[in-house]
């Protein structure tokens, strides 16, 4: 083996691997003691200067390209027919009904950012906290204390700096008075509302009101449930997006004589050396240039390569299920059955209806993108416009936050569903099935849906065309794309606490092979049943049942699908639309728990992999569950901030 330099092959006090949303963090954080002296490895490139990456409308020309995005894909979402409680149903003579879950045997595309900044560098800019329920329901109650949501928030503050809407910009575009919390701010990420509420903003948000769901506090800290505009993660005086690489790794920061950074840098594993019954993490082995180098730590090793990246280095570190990692050849150092365990992820499902051509901006829709000399002229204008200062002009897309109690009868029959489900798996003992974890996390989120106040579903509507049948103009036909010409609203629905529990592991022996994943999307059928309720829900209330909304459509217009009316017509049409529509919601946590070791947990509270006292995890991964609509970046920006200050204080 060859090794080049010190630079490359040096000893550090910290190595971070991942220079992505929680690496970038971390690293910044560390390295302001001058005595500290910290290694970044990422495996992708910088960024710098990339109007793809630096003008936010670009940010989808970004998904499965390698140069931005891994690029994953699940295995085939098949679910299975079978006889056991977990794959039935009831219906409403209390009757079992079996029935087939999954996604159709489809394989979904799973984006993943690659490169500084990782997905903050490809994700569509929104940025809220998570909400509020989870956090206090679950900080305790997995094991784990101090996760709670004001101390996320507190984190958080420390990330962002808010450029406060004027009261005339609060009004036109419907927000509350900001929090003094959200305003107290003083972090390098820069957070900006748009100039003004388009004509779908302003009907979306007259809807929520006429149907009793006003946002009651500001998007960002997020309390309560309601419909709202997103605040963006743009740079207010430039217009461009502010991440995590621009924020926490600029010129300046990497002018720090005790921080190297990087790139194009593709870790192995983690050197792990056992005295007696201690483990302690020496050192990252990765590979530069097709060279392999190992780096050296004389303090602590901290994760950072995402949900579907991290659990993959740890097996090949000799940290995982020991039966599976011996079957791979791999000499197990610490038995946790439970890495690559607890995947999650947003399912979601969009449907669009056309609309009428005046009420349409083109400079903010992608739909003509279906014309392919159109799309490129459109992207050239684009990247011309990433130099001109300010927000964006108007809201690109609008959300919500909600329960399932915005129809009665669909609540009131699915939590029917919920409790029978609860009962009989007490009563057949089924809790004991799986990780102790699957128990108490099914046990909080059945809570969440029982409270009125609690979101089960993130709505969201934005002018463009969504057809996942067809595929996409950016990447492979699994993609949600665009199909024929003409202008169109889609309505998103995404589950925020899903139910389903999948996995990501090693592939093989082969460091260059890509994981297998396996979301288990809509394994368990009370995710299917939910799912589908929310988008009958959404279609009647915001669209069909909305004079606002409907004002905008086109009479007599087209459905993507075209017998959109016919699928929902039913319960179980509309789950079969689910079903060959849902996509990935590019949300993914959970593989590295942060839970009681008992419970299922890979790392505790501090973020200390458990058996080795100086390796952590400090990414999405260790969320332990779904922390709902639109938060994740939040949370991975405050846990990794958390985790920094636990790191300074040693």
């Amino acid at each position: 083996m060859s090794f080049l330099s010190p630079v490359l092959d040096g000893i550090y006090d910290v190595i971070v691997i991942g220079g992505g949303t929680a690496g970038l963090v971390i690293a910044n954080r560390l390295s302001q003691d001058s005595n500290t002296r910290v290694l970044v490895l990422e495996e992708g490139p910088h960024h710098s200067q990339d109007p793809k990456v630096d003008n936010p409308e670009l940010a989808s020309s970004t998904w499965a390209d390698p140069h931005y995005d891994h690029s994953f894909t699940t295995i085939p979402q098949v679910g299975q027919v079978s006889h056991t409680l977990d794959t039935f149903v009831f219906d409403a003579t209390s009757a079992y009904v079996c029935m087939q879950i999954g996604l159709n045997n489809r394989q979904l595309d799973v984006c993943s950012g690659r490169g500084l900044g990782g997905s903050s560098a490809i994700n569509l800019n929104t940025f809220g906290c998570p909400a509020t329920d989870l956090f206090d329901y679950a900080d305790g109650e997995l094991g784990i204390s101090g996760w709670n949501h004001r101390e996320i928030q507190r984190c958080l503050r420390k990330i962002y700096a808010l450029d406060t809407p004027s009261e005339s910009q609060s009004r036109e575009l419907g927000l509350s008075p900001t929090s003094s919390s959200a305003l107290d701010t003083s972090g390098p990420v820069k957070v900006s509302y748009p100039k003004k509420a388009s004509p779908l903003a302003k009907a979306w948000l007259e809807r929520f009101e006429e149907l009793g769901y006003p946002i009651k506090n500001d998007p960002i800290t997020k309390t309560g449930v309601g419909g709202f505009i997103n605040a963006y993660t743009i740079d207010s005086a430039t217009g461009t997006r502010s991440y995590a690489a621009s924020a926490f790794c600029s010129d300046s920061v990497r002018q720090r004589t005790n921080l190297v950074v990087l790139t194009s840098a593709y870790v192995e594993k983690i050197r792990l050396h056992r005295t007696g019954d201690s483990v302690t993490a020496t050192g990252v082995q990765y590979f530069k240039a097709g060279i392999r180098h190992i780096a050296h730590t004389s303090k602590q090793v901290v994760l950072a390569a995402g949900t579907l990246h991290s659990p993959k280095i740890l097996e090949f570190s000799g940290i995982g299920s020991a039966p599976f990692l011996r079957n791979h050849g791999i000499n197990p150092v610490i038995d946790n059955p439970f890495v690559g365990e607890n995947l999650q992820d947003q399912v979601t499902v969009g449907v669009s209806f056309e609309l009428r051509d005046r009420d349409r901006d083109p400079v903010l829709s992608i739909d003509f993108l279906v014309n392919p000399d159109r799309g490129r002229q459109a992207a050239n204008t684009a990247i011309s416009r990433a130099s001109s200062p300010g927000p964006p002009a108007h809201s690109p897309t609008v959300a919500a936050d909600i329960t399932l109690s915005l129809d009665h009868e669909q609540n009131k029959a699915f939590l029917t569903l919920v409790d029978f489900y609860d009962a009989c798996r007490r009563s057949e003992g089924t809790p004991n099935r799986g990780s102790p974890a699957q128990f108490h996390q099914y046990t909080i989120v059945s809570r969440l849906l029982h409270e009125p106040t609690s979101a089960s579903a993130h709505y969201t509507m934005s002018d463009t065309q969504h057809t996942p049948r067809l595929g996409s103009p950016f990447g492979p036909r699994r993609n949600p794309g665009l199909e024929t010409e003409g202008r169109f609203l889609t309505l998103f629905v995404s589950l925020v606490h899903p139910f389903s529990r999948g996995s990501v592991h090693i592939a093989s022996a082969n460091p260059a092979d890509k994981p297998v994943i396996d979301m288990k999307y809509l394994n368990n059928p009370l995710d299917l049943d939910l799912l589908a309720r929310h988008l009958q829900t959404a279609v009647d209330k915001l669209i069909y049942s909305s004079s606002s909304i409907v004002k905008l459509l086109k009479p007599k217009g087209r459905t993507v699908p075209s017998d959109l009316s016919s699928c929902l017509s039913s319960l179980e049409g509309t789950k079969e639309l689910v079903k060959s529509t849902a996509f990935s919601g590019m949300n993914t946590v959970g593989t590295c728990a942060m839970m009681a070791k008992e419970l299922g947990g890979v790392v505790d509270a501090e973020g200390r992999v458990y058996g080795i006292r100086n390796l952590r995890v400090a990414d999405a991964s260790i969320i332990p569950m779904s922390p709902g609509g639109g938060g994740i970046v939040g949370t991975v920006y405050a846990g990794a901030e958390k985790l920094a200050e636990g790191i300074r204080r040693g």
